[in-house]
This record gives C-alpha cells, sequence and structure tokens, in this order.
C-alpha cells in the first residue's frame, strides 16, 4: 500500500471517529432514520471510495456500453467492474454518485435485485480461473473473503462501513474501495 493511501486512510479513520462522537450522542445511541442518515454521510466524507464512471464504457462488449463502472487500481492491469445493480431504479445511478456503493448482504434492501458485477480484464487477467477478493473494514476492524468468477458474479459485503478490496486474478492484485450500505 502507498504511503499516501496509507496517509488517507488513516485522516479517514479520525474522521469517523469524530463524524461518530457527533451523531451518536444526538441519537441516544441508536441510530433512528435520521440519525442513519447523519452517520451514513459521515462515512460517505470519511469513505475515500472508489470512482464510479457513468460515461459510456470504450471496451468492445456492446452489452456493457451503457452500464456504469468501476476500474480496480492499478488502472494498467485493466480490471473494470461494471455495475448491474446500478440500474434506473438505485438512488445512486439516478444522482450519479461517484462514490462507489454497494448494499451489504449481495442484495438491495426491497430484496429484489442482487448486488451482481461484471469484472471483465485483457489476458491473462480475465483467463484466471477466478477471482479471489480479500475486504478489510476500515474502521471497526473485519475483514471477508469471496472467491469469485472472472464475469459475472454478486459481491456479497457482509456489513456497512467503508472496505477496502484486494483482488487477485491470476498474478494481478488490484485494489478497490466501496462504501457498503446496510440492505
Amino acid at each position: 500500500m502507498r504511503l499516501s493511501r496509507l496517509i488517507a486512510l488513516v485522516v479517514a479513520l479520525f474522521v469517523v471517529v469524530f463524524m461518530l462522537s457527533l451523531v451518536l450522542p444526538t441519537t441516544g445511541g441508536t441510530r433512528s432514520s435520521g440519525g442513519r442518515a447523519r452517520f451514513a454521510n459521515a462515512l460517505l466524507a470519511a469513505c475515500e471510495a472508489s470512482h464510479v464512471h457513468y460515461e459510456r464504457f470504450r471496451g468492445p462488449s456492446p452489452a456493457v456500453k451503457t452500464l456504469p463502472w468501476i476500474v480496480a487500481e492499478p488502472h494498467s492491469v485493466g480490471l473494470v467492474g461494471h455495475l448491474f445493480y446500478y440500474d434506473a431504479h438505485n438512488p445512486w445511478a439516478r444522482h450519479h454518485r461517484t462514490g462507489w456503493r454497494i448494499y451489504t448482504g449481495g442484495k438491495s434492501p426491497d430484496k429484489r435485485v442482487n448486488m451482481k458485477i461484471l469484472w471483465t480484464a485483457p489476458s491473462p487477467v480475465s483467463d484466471a480461473p477466478s477471482l479471489f477478493i480479500r475486504g478489510t473494514r476500515i474502521v471497526r476492524p473485519s475483514h471477508f473473503s469471496r472467491v469469485l468468477g472472472v464475469g459475472p458474479s454478486i459481491l456479497k459485503v457482509p456489513g456497512p462501513g467503508c472496505w477496502s478490496l484486494t483482488l487477485h486474478a491470476g498474478r494481478a492484485v488490484t485494489h478497490l474501495t466501496a462504501l457498503a450500505v446496510a440492505s
């Protein structure tokens, strides 16, 4: 991890702790819908989530050209996630939110939409038998691991918060950051 990214994560951690100290006392330790919104806004402000692109994707597949997409770092690897769940009914897509968000548990709150992502990459990354994802929550540290296919898959983030994701496909190692919202 680059030093500048590590410093940004430490600063983000302090911002979240400070924001939580402002939010939780006003809600009596529980989060009402107003408290939940303030909590989500505090997390978003502190989470440097990966950038969601809304411009047409310039890759070869016409099926994904209009989907919002994210690109893992380093960009030179070419691993791209096409966000099927960012459809016309998704509030994040409707408002063109640029920080990558995902619902926890792999489904939207109404349970009608899966957190489906189509992972694409050039060879040899696309030829890898699987995509291994290791997530680390930044504020209340916890971890998860998932083995997905390079191709369409449903990402199940276990809990809300800002998650640093490390993705392994073959010899390629890339990184993304997601803000997970409780479903």
